[in-house]
């Protein structure tokens, strides 16, 4: 969906305009977030951080860039994460070079890269590859099970062994103690 330019030079959007294009850009930001910006046109999303930027809504703008990088910096892997900051740097482009200049505000990178080292977006990051390794080794548990205790292999013998064990010694009264296997 393209917009059509609404603000003059440094004039104010009306609030109806603003919250549709603030809007707009979230879902454009969440796109890009979600590795789906071959969907989107730049032109359309270009357009509308421009005239978000210069229609005196910078700072909302610059408030959804950050909280997107926030977002983004918990879940996403290095290169992902950059490649995701590069087009949104793009798509802000007026706002990185013009609006934080002015405001003598770091630039979008930079933000990008601080917010990204956050000792709680490193331990979030930790605890998810934590979660995700902890899933895969129980699945590989499974599997490796399955495998070891099929008829012939070495679980099956060792079982094999240990029942025959237990067969004997109970013949005699005696218990004996449960081995895992």
């Amino acid at each position: 969906m393209a917009f059509v330019f609404q603000a003059s030079l440094n004039q104010p959007l009306t609030e109806t305009s603003t919250l549709t294009m603030l809007a707009q850009a979230r879902r454009d930001l969440d796109d890009v977030a979600q590795q789906r910006a071959a969907s989107l046109a730049f032109g359309a999303v270009y357009s509308n951080m421009y005239t978000l930027t210069i229609g005196q809504k910078g700072q909302a703008l610059f408030e959804l860039l950050a909280d997107t990088f926030r977002r983004m910096s918990l879940t996403r892997r290095p290169l992902v994460y950059q490649t995701a900051v590069l087009i949104i740097k793009d798509c802000a482009m007026y706002l990185d070079h013009v609006w934080l200049t002015k405001r003598e505000k770091p630039s979008l990178l930079e933000l990008a890269e601080a917010i990204y080292a956050r000792p709680v977006a490193r331990r979030w990051r930790r605890a998810l590859a934590y979660a995700k390794w902890f899933v895969r080794v129980r699945a590989w548990r499974v599997a490796f099970d399955e495998e070891y205790l099929k008829p012939g292999n070495a679980g099956a013998l060792r079982t094999a062994e240990h029942f025959q064990k237990c067969a004997e010694h109970e013949e005699w009264g005696v218990s004996v103690k449960r081995v895992k296997v």
